[in-house]
């Protein structure tokens, strides 16, 4: 039964009649007229060029189609691309999906759970972890805490507790990857998303890490205060000391001197020294505060970033500048109100120096990085903000000293008496005024340590959970998916690589020959004509390629036609028995040779044997064509009929070593002389052109030269190499024939079936 794909190749019968009918048609309408202008043209090309050579294919060329049908590929082309190249997409998708669905089987259903912790921002309690990284409480942000979560002294702990709840050894790595702290949108929320295997574990997974991360922020800021309790303890014990020390020599000054009594002048002068002593005092104390926060915050960038370097140098001039203004600032004040423009003006300047002198030390610590790290980021801030802040108060500290230096200068000329009991009196008061400020930090302090609560809370503890997974579908059609691009696009790059001849497109891009027609591959048993199947497919392929060859020559039809390929296993000798029987199943006198003559393919083919020299077995063939060229036999003795009527065959004959020797010989032109008057049409099976040279040789001696190109077998450039060496010996190429083309690939240039117009 013949497919229904088959259509596609329009070698129906009815299709077949009707071309005939219009071949026949167009033939009796016009043979006289065309006899008429063949012969005149014939004529005219003889007396120009002066010779008779035989008209070739140049002359009239036969065109199957026109251009307006060379159409670009469509659809229908990827589609016969895939086709062909199915088992390089079936094997790349099957490799790729195979994977996929390991996964999917192997994979464990986990289960996840979420809790939610509140950050309440109180301006007094719960520093807490933006204290140990040098932020202030402003600067305590969700991004921050997010960032703590993932700590390695936060997830031992962690993994501690859990140790002691579950009896499950979690490590602080594994922690990392199921816990997901997230801040939420426009909220002071963090959400805390866990995935475990184990559903009743995950919920308790999740909840001790919340109360664990409350936990740890509440003792680091108790350790903070208890650090800040003991400091402080420690300047008032040596407060105290200072002070005790004062009042002895206060007293001891009194029991000398006896009662002094300084002038208004001493007074004020003396209150001035004080005031700027204790003022000094007070920065002096904001600077080593300053300081030691910078020497916390750098070792903390160091381990966030080992190779990070820091500039962090001051603004000279700029430093200068602030110095004369805050000079300018204190000696006004004595003289102005805060709220005098002067005063006002004055301070504009100085935060305008100070914000730039912030500005130059954030770009002196900037840092551009691939990913984001708000630890690190905040403590350069926080680091930029310190320096210019040191700068301001070192700079104020310089305007004191220098003002007090002229106090002191005027001070050089008072009463001595009044002046060294007004310094002891100036002193007593600063101490104690320091003392009271320690007292004071003191008790607040303790009262922060003793009423001290967490600012985290945790609002939303886990109480249920959710698996995860449910992507089944969705990961295998992803694999299958993935699987067909990638085989689909290693198809189309091997169909890129392939440099064969495939379609007759390639030949009339490449080889520049008529496209005679197109053979389908066969399934084994049905490439050959059959006698008792007249009007099979492979019967109606060859009586279209009959008629199409009929119509390659101006005057009757080529006789002796000569079928060879550019190399072997491109079916040449399959293509030359079926010309061979479909012209003599309809009525035609025809002689097929083999001259092949180290493979006698042919006559294989039809069952003769080669003749054996070497042993007494009687031999189906007494001679062939090899033994007529070297002279031991007639004509009559090597044409041996065959069983289908009116088709003989000239087998291969002996083995020879001189084959190109004999067909370029007198005795082989004129065995195709006598040929001529024995049969219709001659066809001869010759070796292939590139190998050797016996088709080069014959090929100038026959009426035309038909190319067979094996569909996907034969190079392009060896193809070329075939025709240059056939036209460089003036071979009448009659066209090309492209066999063995897939059945797809025959649907999609099915247009290449034209009949001649």
């Amino acid at each position: 039964m013949i497919k229904e794909e088959n259509n596609n190749i329009h070698f129906s019968l009815k299709e077949m009649e009707k071309r005939k009918k219009a071949i026949s048609e167009h033939t009796n309408s016009t043979e006289n007229k065309e006899m008429e202008k063949t012969k005149k043209t014939i004529s005219e090309h003889t007396n120009s060029v002066g010779n008779s050579e035989k008209v070739s294919q140049d002359i009239i060329p036969v065109h199957f189609t026109s251009s307006k049908d060379e159409e670009p590929a469509d659809l229908r082309y990827y589609w016969a691309v895939i086709r062909h190249r199915k088992w390089v997409v079936l094997i790349v998708s099957v490799l790729i999906f195979l994977p996929t669905l390991y996964k999917v089987l192997t994979e464990k259903i986990i289960f996840g759970t979420s809790t939610q912790i509140l950050l309440k921002e109180d301006g007094g309690r719960g520093l807490g972890m933006a204290i140990q990284l040098g932020l202030t409480e402003s600067q305590s942000s969700l991004d921050t805490l997010s960032a703590i979560s993932k700590t390695t002294p936060f997830l031992e702990k962690v993994s501690q507790k859990l140790n002691q709840k579950l009896k499950v050894n979690i490590p602080p790595s594994y922690l990392s990857g199921i816990i997901t702290v997230t801040p939420k949108h426009e909220t002071n929320i963090l959400e805390v998303t866990t995935t475990f295997e184990d559903p009743k574990n995950v919920i308790e997974i999740a909840n001790t890490f919340a109360t664990a991360f409350i936990e740890y922020n509440l003792d680091l800021s108790q350790k903070e205060i208890n650090q800040a309790i003991e400091t402080t303890e420690l300047q008032i014990k040596e407060n105290k000391k200072g002070l005790e020390k004062i009042e002895d020599e206060v007293q001891k000054f009194l029991r000398k001197e006896g009662a002094a009594s300084p002038n208004q002048t001493i007074n004020m002068k003396i209150g001035q020294l004080a005031n700027i002593e204790n003022t000094s005092t007070g920065y002096q104390m904001q600077i080593k505060g300053i300081e030691s926060e910078i020497v916390s915050i750098k070792n903390k960038l160091e381990i966030e970033s080992p190779t990070l370097v820091i500039e962090t140098q001051i603004n000279k001039p700029l430093h200068d500048q602030l110095v004369q203004l805050e000079m300018e600032l204190a000696t006004t004040k004595t003289r102005r109100t805060s709220n005098h423009p002067e005063i006002i003006a004055i301070q504009k300047n100085i935060d305008s120096i100070k914000n730039l002198i912030q500005q130059r030390l954030e770009e002196g610590v900037k840092v551009d990085t691939l990913g984001r790290n708000p630890v690190r980021d905040n403590l350069l801030t926080r680091l930029a903000s310190l320096e210019a802040e040191k700068a301001s108060v070192d700079a104020k500290l310089i305007s004191l000293e220098r003002i007090y230096d002229e106090l002191k200068k005027e001070m050089a000329v008072l009463p001595e008496r009044g002046v060294v009991f007004e310094r002891l009196e100036r002193e007593k008061r600063g101490i104690e005024q320091i003392y009271l400020k320690l007292q004071t930090q003191y008790l607040e302090l303790r009262s922060a340590k003793d009423g001290k609560g967490s600012n985290l809370y945790h609002i939303q503890p886990a109480v249920d959970t959710y698996p995860i997974g449910g992507k089944v579908k969705q990961l295998l059609s992803l694999g299958i998916l993935v699987g067909m691009i990638v085989g689909i696009g290693l198809a189309f790059f091997l169909e890129y690589l392939d440099n064969t001849i495939r379609t007759p497109m390639d030949v009339k891009t490449h080889l520049g020959l008529n496209i005679l027609g197109i053979i389908p591959k066969f399934t084994e048993g049905n490439f050959f004509i059959k006698i008792e199947e007249p009007n099979s497919i492979i019967s109606e392929v060859f009586r279209l390629l009959r008629n199409n060859l009929r119509y390659t020559s101006l005057f009757g039809e080529n006789k002796i036609i000569m079928i060879t390929s550019s190399q072997k296993m491109e079916g040449k000798t399959t293509v030359t028995r079926n010309f061979a029987v479909s012209a003599a199943l309809q009525g035609k006198s025809v002689i097929l040779i083999d001259a092949d003559m180290r493979k006698m393919t042919l006559s294989r083919l039809f069952g003769i044997k080669r003749k054996n020299i070497d042993t007494d077995e009687a031999p189906q063939l007494s001679a062939g064509l090899s033994d007529y060229l070297v002279g031991e036999v007639q004509l009559s003795d090597i044409i041996q009929k065959t069983e289908i009527n009116g088709l003989r065959i000239i087998p291969a004959g002996t083995r020879v070593p001189n084959t190109a020797e004999l067909l370029q010989s007198s005795r082989m032109r004129e065995l195709l002389a006598l040929l001529k008057n024995e049969a219709d049409n001659i066809y001869i099976d010759s070796p292939p052109v590139l190998p050797i040279v016996d088709a080069a040789i014959l090929g100038s001696e026959v009426d035309g030269v038909v190319l067979v190109v094996g569909s996907r077998i034969v190079a392009i450039e060896s193809a070329k190499d075939a025709v240059e060496r056939l036209r460089h010996t003036r071979s009448n190429i009659l066209g090309c024939i492209v066999n063995m083309v897939k059945e797809r690939e025959v649907g999609y240039y099915r247009h290449y079936y034209g009949y001649y117009e």
